[in-house]
């Protein structure tokens, strides 16, 4: 039966809802040992106000606690004899996510990358926003984890008309996935595509195993992400539905060859992607690397090494190899790009653009304090 969050006068005995943050089961505490204080902008309350632009700061004595902005609840977790907490409810004014990463031009970070590329008779022009260096503040708060900004790219990267759109990528891989199956590098066809705009987009479990591949025909024991995946609709309505771009690339060349590549004339929709090889490119300064470098010699310490986008494995990119129909690119372990068999399993890491209409509510970007949105 489904109870409600009970307050009292600023500290008192209540009743809350605890969220196991690994499993999201919900719990209720009857131990009679967590009091809570609360606060809106210094002024005591007898009660948690109701969804609004509140930057919610939590701190507690003898216990963990952080604030839950999607169910709006307070998770606590080690509870040690009696604790007590203090929620802070501080009035924020929201404004653009895209148009606030924008103004942070070469200031925390963002550079604006000033491109140009043809695709067939067409010359294209655009001005693409990236966070760029080793450790930038570029940290967010998405689907109740830690992800990263890429950039703020325009339509001529995603394809909707007009709208500047934030690229976002999960602070880690969700494991290690045959980026095909079946060993072709056709992403509208491939096992990890499906998986990722299927089950991962809906937090599902893959019951029927039909994509979840971990090298070729090895099943990876479970494709389960009812806990991993994107489970509310909360985060999932910020997913917007865009064009991927599918230019493939024959030989490894600099950052601003492989972005002109990579936008070729084929091209599909969906909801979640990869990174780029070229979002790999630019995450790193100019100033650490020559953007003469080919990617396939970043395995430097002044360009793979100063990359903040380089994980700690094998990852893949979302860029099919032009000359065999079987290969795709990838991230290797110390920081070049190479390509390999699509049925190998490397990391995947999920990356997709929020809708225009997301905003930012608090945070400075660093990882003890990233961005929190709204929509």
């Amino acid at each position: 039966m489904k109870k409600k969050i009970g307050i009292g006068l600023l500290i008192l005995v209540i009743s809350l809802i605890l969220i196991n943050i690994k499993s999201r089961d919900k719990y209720f505490l009857y131990d009679d040992n967590v009091y809570l204080a609360v606060m809106v902008d210094g002024v005591e309350q007898s009660s948690i106000p109701t969804k609004g632009n509140f930057k919610i700061k939590s701190v507690c004595q003898n216990a963990d606690a952080s604030w839950d902005y999607d169910d709006w609840v307070l998770n606590i977790k080690n509870i040690n004899n009696e604790a007590r907490c203090i929620l802070n409810f501080t009035t924020e004014t929201t404004e653009n996510l895209a148009a606030y990463i924008m103004s942070l031009t070469n200031d925390d970070g963002v550079y604006a990358e000033e491109m140009s590329y043809v695709v067939g008779d067409i010359q294209y022009d655009a001005t693409d926003y990236r966070y760029e260096g080793e450790n930038p503040d570029n940290w967010l708060m998405f689907n109740n984890e830690l992800w990263r900004i890429i950039g703020v790219f325009d339509e001529s990267t995603h394809g909707k008309e007009g709208e500047n759109l934030v690229k976002i990528i999960r602070g880690s891989s969700i494991g290690a996935f045959a980026w095909d199956k079946s060993n072709t590098n056709d992403w509208p066809a491939s096992s990890l595509y499906n998986l990722l705009n299927t089950h991962y987009y809906n937090g599902s479990n893959e019951e029927s195993l039909n994509y979840c591949y971990q090298y070729s025909t090895t099943i990876p024991g479970v494709c389960n992400f009812t806990e991993t995946g994107i489970t509310s609709n909360y985060y999932r309505e910020m997913i917007e539905n865009v064009t991927w771009k599918l230019g493939g690339i024959a030989s490894m060349s600099t950052a601003e060859a492989v972005y002109a590549d990579e936008r070729g004339t084929t091209e599909t929709s969906g909801y979640i992607g990869l990174m780029y090889a070229s979002d790999y490119g630019y995450s790193v300064l100019e100033t650490s690397c020559a953007r003469t470098t080919s990617l396939g010699s970043y395995s430097s310490a002044m360009c793979g090494g100063k990359a903040w986008l380089r994980g700690e494995g094998y990852e893949w990119t979302l860029v099919p190899h032009s000359s065999y129909s079987s290969c795709v690119w990838y991230v290797y372990f110390s920081g070049y790009v190479d390509y390999d068999y699509a049925s190998i399993g490397f990391g995947g890491r999920p990356s997709l653009y929020l809708k225009s209409t997301v905003k930012k509510l608090t945070g400075t970007g660093s990882i003890s304090d990233p961005y929190i949105i709204i929509s």
